[in-house]
């Protein structure tokens, strides 16, 4: 569901009643809820949370993790919008837990059941969708919109601080000292910012899964950035501030009839459906008048050729009766009593009453 006036409503009544927690479980459960934020939602979100000040666990920042695993990074406000909200989780960690609802844990059988099954299917991680970490989920959403920053402007420093940096916390090391020699290639200066590139230091530092030689290599390719003058001291919120200004002026009034012709589409895809299944209602009503009349004159008929058809009749007043006969063996052979509510049933169903035609006695139908 993207796009959708329902959806739009959901995530509405969400911001209305201030019950985020339920709205990001939704929203992270794809399969379960098939909800998805287009650009105008993920705006509306965002600047909503980052407004409250609420970058932790389920607010910016996981909005913009959702872009990321939809792969929509080129939006001219969503892309500033999401890679602040990114650097304000990580500069303003707070209490609350990363999923404050998190989804109950199966309950394991006491006893163990063994199933045969054709194959064994191998354990699959696809560093994408099954990441729940939340340092792997931020680093891989600044690795998206750094990638897609850096396709725009080579001597960008808020794309090559967010590739060095989601790469990072992603823990894909060799990345890191591939990111790390692009940079020290390259003819330009002032490219990572100090205050993240300390971060790195940190996150290197604490971790205890690094490859051999890492610490060594990373420590050294610092040292040539900082010799280099590669590091640039400044406010990297600030400078994402500014273009989330300057975007807004530009592209909001185009945001804007983007999202009013989405309204009005909604509003004829809502007639139409409505006269469909006003036809469809319709439709029933006068098959049932035919069916109903269809009814009525077969059972005219048959009462004006009853005599016509009488052999027809009993032979079908013999089937039913051995129809009964055979119902009833059964469910003595069932070794169950039929109840005298099911007998009578089957005798009303059954049941012919008998007329005397000319000294013979026939049976009329129903």
């Amino acid at each position: 569901m993207k796009g959708k006036p329902v959806l739009l409503m959901l995530i509405w009544t969400f911001l209305q009643f201030k019950n985020t927690d339920t709205l990001m479980r939704l929203l992270d459960d794809r399969l379960g809820y098939g909800l998805f934020l287009d650009y105008y939602l993920s705006n509306l979100l965002m600047d909503v949370y980052i407004k409250e000040k609420n970058y932790r666990g389920t607010y910016a920042a996981k909005v913009a993790i959702q872009l990321m695993l939809q792969e929509e990074f080129d939006h001219p406000i969503s892309s500033p919008l999401a890679v602040y909200s990114c650097y304000s989780w990580l500069r303003q960690p707070q209490p609350e837990t990363w999923d404050p609802q998190p989804k109950p844990k199966p309950v394991e059988p006491e006893e163990v059941v063994k199933i045969r099954v054709a194959y064994i299917r191998e354990p699959f991680f696809d560093d994408h969708f099954d990441l729940t970490k939340p340092e792997n989920l931020i680093g891989k959403t600044l690795i998206g919109f750094g990638k897609h920053l850096a396709g725009k402007s080579a001597s960008d420093p808020v794309a090559h601080t967010s590739l060095l940096l989601g790469w990072t916390l992603f823990g894909k090391y060799e990345k890191v000292i591939q990111c790390l020699d692009a940079i020290l290639a390259s003819d330009l200066k002032q490219l990572v910012y100090k205050e993240w590139l300390e971060l790195c230091q940190k996150s290197v530092t604490e971790s205890t899964s690094l490859p051999d030689n890492f610490a060594e290599e990373f420590n050294s390719r610092v040292g040539r950035l900082e010799a280099g003058g590669f590091i640039i001291d400044g406010d990297i919120q600030q400078v994402l501030e500014d273009r989330i200004k300057r975007a807004v002026e530009k592209e909001e009034k185009v945001d804007i009839e983007a999202q009013l012709d989405r309204f009005k589409t909604w509003e004829k895809v809502r007639e139409n459906e409505l006269q469909k299944q006003m036809r469809a209602i319709e439709h029933r009503k006068r098959l049932a008048v035919l069916e109903a009349k269809k009814k009525e004159l077969e059972e005219k008929e048959e009462r004006l050729n009853f005599f016509d058809n009488l052999d027809e009749w009993e032979l079908r007043f013999e089937e039913k009766e051995a129809k009964r006969q055979e119902v009833a063996k059964m469910l003595q052979r069932r070794s169950k009593k039929v109840s005298a509510k099911l007998q009578r049933q089957i005798e009303e169903e059954t049941y012919f009453p008998p007329e005397l035609i000319k000294g013979r006695v026939v049976k009329p139908p129903q």
